[in-house]
């Protein structure tokens, strides 16, 4: 009977501290987890994990084989050198002081279409500087820069015709016209003491028009082409053109 009584009396109070666990505040007993659930959740998120994958070993494959896009980033001195005729100290000088007006492209319709198409014409800041520099000091193609920088020939053609006539005006300010000529003693022109510049023409080459108008008014004789004619200047002493004026057929 005593071993009952001792038997009974531990049982109501482990019965009684299990009452006083389930009722206090806050506390609450989770169900345990379920394996299949948990198999299910982690085959879910390896299955997207493998398709990301994928994904990106297609963007690695096409950025691998498609043509990279020209930057001065990519040039070495003597490259940038030939294309330009700067290094990069003078090329980054250039860039900053004309980011401030640099020309926008962003509502241009025929890039805004070709974004919707697939077709990537965006071309950084320094791209377009580049692009116009190799222009203006190797005469290249618009065909060439177009292969060069990845872009359609009409990029290029805008590109041109917006940053040419910017470049003329930011940087007419360093082009100075000498008072009188002043040079060392064996200068060929020391005896034309108040000369300030040799005015002389050029020609430059140009693709044949298409309208026949135009293409005999540009016809030279002299170089047995069509070309632009135009009037320069050129500083006597340092060989600097000071002048050069609107072309003409």
């Amino acid at each position: 009977p005593a071993a009952e009584e001792e038997e009974l009396q531990s049982q109501s109070v482990s019965d009684s501290e299990d009452m006083n666990i389930v009722d206090m505040p806050g506390c609450s007993t989770a169900p345990p987890p379920d394996p299949e659930a948990r198999v299910r959740e982690l085959a879910l998120m390896n299955a997207s994990l493998h398709k990301l994958n994928e994904h990106l070993q297609q963007e690695i494959k096409a950025l691998l084989t498609q043509p990279q896009r020209l930057d001065v980033c990519v040039l070495n001195s003597s490259e940038l050198h030939m294309y330009t005729g700067l290094n990069h100290t003078a090329f980054d000088i250039l860039l900053k002081f004309l980011e401030p007006v640099v020309p926008s492209y962003g509502n241009n319709p025929e890039e805004t279409q070709a974004m919707h198409q697939g077709v990537s014409t965006h071309m950084l800041t320094s791209q377009k500087l580049l692009m116009t520099l190799m222009r203006i000091r190797r005469s290249l193609l618009q065909e060439d820069l177009a292969v060069h920088f990845v872009v359609n020939q009409s990029t290029v053609s805008r590109t041109l015709n917006a940053w040419i006539p910017m470049l003329a005006r930011q940087l007419e300010q360093l082009i100075q016209w000498p008072q009188t000529t002043i040079g060392p003693s064996h200068s060929s022109y020391i005896h034309l003491p108040n000369t300030v510049g040799i005015i002389d023409g050029t020609e430059i080459f140009i693709e044949r028009p298409s309208n026949l108008t135009t293409q005999k008014a540009t016809w030279s004789d002299y170089k047995s082409h069509n070309t632009a004619k135009y009037l320069v200047c050129i500083d006597s002493f340092t060989g600097v053109f000071t002048f050069v004026s609107p072309g003409f057929s």
